[in-house]
Formats: structure tokens, sequence, C-alpha cells
């Protein structure tokens, strides 16, 4: 009997000894390291246990709905990022990437909402103003657009991505030259960014500007850009 005591016993003192190790384990920070490494799965794990440990934290919900965004898991990162805005109402950023993930849900009125919120809570957040104008401009309200890409430029005028969408905002209105000025400066801030060069070929072969649009089809594509390749088929000698 004391023999069967003493094992029961010693069980019992290991599995306290396991949950206590598992309770200290960091799993968010493990999750952070997978999500930086692109370790997307097991990142979800890691904020998944994380969340089974402490279902009252922010940022492990937040951080699993950004890994849900990168695996294109839009509908589970919504739901993560309105947890997270639950759990803290005046997180600028949680609000900014719900707004991008409705917008990929085709849900540009919701995405335009978010923005807005995480605008009134950060009038310095340059990224929202960028993401606000792609959701006007989905909306079709391209002076609303451009006013936003222009305020998301004077906050933080070497991020790429809003002379970019000026670009594309200039091509949509077939204003060719003036989307090759913006691409250009695009390019100078981010020489790596292969979709920038296909969309300032688009607008050069526009302008039947043939050489020139071949030469950045040929660029996007040794970027990866896939889509250059049937273009430099057509164009291209």
């Amino acid at each position: 009997m004391k023999i069967l005591l003493f094992i029961l016993s010693f069980a019992l003192y290991c599995q306290l000894i396991l949950a206590q190790s598992i309770s200290k384990y960091n799993y968010d920070s493990s999750g952070n390291e997978k999500f930086i490494a692109k370790d997307y799965l097991n990142a979800i794990i890691d904020y998944t246990q994380a969340i089974k440990l402490d279902s009252t934290k922010y940022s492990h919900y937040f951080n699993r709905g950004n890994v849900e965004y990168q695996l294109q898991n839009y509908k589970s990162a919504l739901i993560d990022y309105t947890k997270a805005i639950q759990l803290n109402p005046k997180a600028a950023m949680a609000y900014n990437n719900r707004g991008n993930t409705r917008r990929y849900l085709k849900d540009y009125s919701g995405a335009l909402e978010d923005c807005n919120k995480a605008i009134k809570l950060d009038s310095t957040f340059s990224i929202a103003y960028n993401n606000r104008g792609l959701a006007k401009s989905y909306l079709v309200d391209y002076v609303g657009a451009l006013l936003d890409y222009s305020k998301a430029i004077e906050l933080h005028p070497k991020d790429p991505m809003p002379y970019t969408n000026i670009g594309n905002l200039k091509a949509r209105l077939l204003d060719n030259k003036g989307a090759i000025e913006y691409y250009n400066i695009a390019i100078t801030l981010n020489p790596i960014d292969g979709y920038a060069y296909l969309n300032r070929a688009r607008a050069k072969l526009n302008l039947q500007m043939f050489d020139d649009a071949c030469m950045d089809y040929k660029k996007a594509l040794e970027l990866g850009i896939t889509l250059a390749k049937e273009m430099i088929g057509k164009f291209c000698k």
C-alpha cells in the first residue's frame, strides 16, 4: 500500500512540475520567433497555447491574427483581430489590420470604417492613411484616395507603398505619364518590388514605349513576378 501511495504521489508531483513548466514557457515569445522565421503553422500552435493559458491578453489574439492574415485565412484573422479589439479598444494597429482583412474579404465599407477608427486613435499612423486610401479607391472615391495616399507620404516619405498606389490610381484614370512618375519614386525607394516594375511596364506599354516596357517586364520576372512572362512573350524580342 505504501509503495502504491508513493507511486501515486510521485505521479502527481511529476504532473505538477510539467504543468508549472508549461505555464512558465513563453508561448507568445516563441510564436513571435516562429512568425519572424515564417514558420506560420507552428506560430499558430504557440499562440493558440498562449490563449489557452491566458485568454485575456490582447497580444495573443493580435499575433495569431497576423499569422492567419499571412496565410490568407482572412476569416480566421478577422475573428482574432475582433477579439483583440474587444480586449484593447484603443489599439490602432488592430483596427488597421482588421481593415486590411476586411478589404481582402471585399467588405470595403467595413475596411474604411476600421481605418477611420485607427486614424482617430493615432492621427500620425501613415499606414492607416495608405490603407484607407485603398478602401476609398475600391469604393470609387478617387479624390479621397489620393488625399489619403498624399497624407501617408507626408507622414512617411520613405515608404514606397503610397507612391505605388498613386501610380496605380493614375493608371486607372489613364494618366500613364503621371503613373510612371510615381512608380519611378516607388522603385527608387524599393528596387526589389517586382509589382512596381510590372505596373510601370503596363503604363509604358500604353504609351507605346515598347523597349522600356520590356526592360521592366524582364526585371519584374527576374524578381519573381510570373505574370510578366506572358507579356514578354507577346511584346518583347
